[in-house]
């Protein structure tokens, strides 16, 4: 390890390009796989969570070794975007996806409801757009401000299926933060123990934290710390929301294709609003996402939206996400998604929109 040990410390005294995960795992490029893994188990703490030297150890080595063959196959067809060995490269997809995404978004999403009518899409999609315009119309609204200058790092939602929470959290702080010119961190925690609409560690709708933040509001992260990164969604602890709760005034949901007029966006909203702030929106999150690193991801997407995601960017041609999956995955948190009506409307994250008036 005095190879990694060095590299570290010349990463520390410089100004690091990329994330220094993936640095650090692109100096060991020429090693054997079973030795890239012993370096990613140490720059990714995973000691604390299993012993190299276990059943479980080779386990993971198994999962580590199929996904190292994944990355690399993706990568040599000269794609829009690159993947790496981040933070997930020992769990298969199926188990990433039952920890870290919602399972069941119709559960929460009323959206896509013309599927089940007689008309074809594209027949549907053509008289949307004559009614309303174009909702995914791109060059229109010209490239946003980028809101991620406006926080203070990404957060990590660990094993629990709380991306909602962070989305929901992570724009209001956007918007407080554009307005007051001061990052305050609000409580994730107290959206999935106490917000008694949602379902914790399975997963939240924006509708309803949008009502809780409006009646109840948010106390602060060092107040009511989050905890549920081991899967447990735990009761709502009242004594830890006695500090000074930050509310909105309201908040907008709506979406672009539904059969609610009172929930259907209007032309070009988001991307309207963008321009004001953050906006929370939903993502169908792949293989090929799990494993990101850098680019402008343009994956295939055919099923739906299975994660809460911050948009921070609009530009002609993506968007720039903030997602709630650590520093050390993508680009330092962050990824661009390429905009696409072709590709279920940009992965789904143009198909719906949330966002606080203040």
């Amino acid at each position: 390890m005095n190879k990694l040990v060095i590299f570290i410390l010349l990463l520390i005294g410089s100004t690091i390009a990329d994330n220094m995960h993936f640095q650090i795992m692109d100096s060991f490029a020429d090693k054997s796989i079973k030795e890239q893994f012993k370096v990613w188990h140490f720059i990714s703490n995973k000691a604390e969570k299993y012993e190299i030297n276990t059943e479980e150890g080779i386990r993971r080595y198994i999962n580590f070794k199929a996904n190292f063959k994944y990355v690399k196959k993706v990568n040599a067809k000269n794609l829009s975007y690159k993947l790496g060995l981040g933070e997930f490269a020992d769990m298969t997809f199926p188990e990433f996806k039952k920890i870290y995404l919602v399972m069941d978004w119709k559960k929460y999403q009323r959206s896509m409801r013309f599927l089940g009518l007689t008309k074809s899409f594209d027949e549907m999609a053509d008289e949307i757009d004559r009614k309303d315009g174009d909702y995914t119309s791109t060059g229109v609204q010209g490239t946003t401000p980028d809101w991620a200058t406006k926080y203070d790092g990404v957060r990590n939602q660990g094993g629990c299926g709380s991306c909602w929470s962070f989305a929901t959290a992570g724009t209001v702080e956007g918007w407080f933060s554009i307005r007051d010119k001061k990052y305050r961190m609000f409580s994730t925690q107290q959206l999935v123990s106490c917000d008694t609409r949602q379902w914790g560690c399975n997963g939240g709708h924006p509708y309803y934290s949008g009502k809780y933040e409006k009646e109840t509001g948010l106390v602060l992260e060092s107040e009511y710390p989050y905890t549920s990164g081991n899967g447990m969604r735990g009761a709502c602890n009242a004594s830890k929301m006695s500090g000074k709760k930050y509310k909105i005034s309201n908040s907008r949901y709506c979406e672009a294709e539904t059969d609610w007029e009172s929930m259907k966006c209007t032309a070009n909203e988001m991307h309207e609003k963008m321009h004001l702030g953050p906006v929370y929106v939903g993502v169908e999150a792949n293989q090929d996402l799990m494993m990101y690193r850098d680019g402008v991801w343009d994956g295939a997407c055919n099923y739906g939206p299975n994660h809460a995601v911050v948009a921070v960017q609009m530009t002609d041609g993506d968007f720039k996400i903030r997602n709630s999956w650590g520093a050390n995955w993508g680009k330092g948190g962050y990824f661009r998604v390429k905009r696409s009506r072709s590709n279920n409307m940009t992965c789904f994250v143009e198909s719906s929109a949330w966002y606080p008036t203040l």
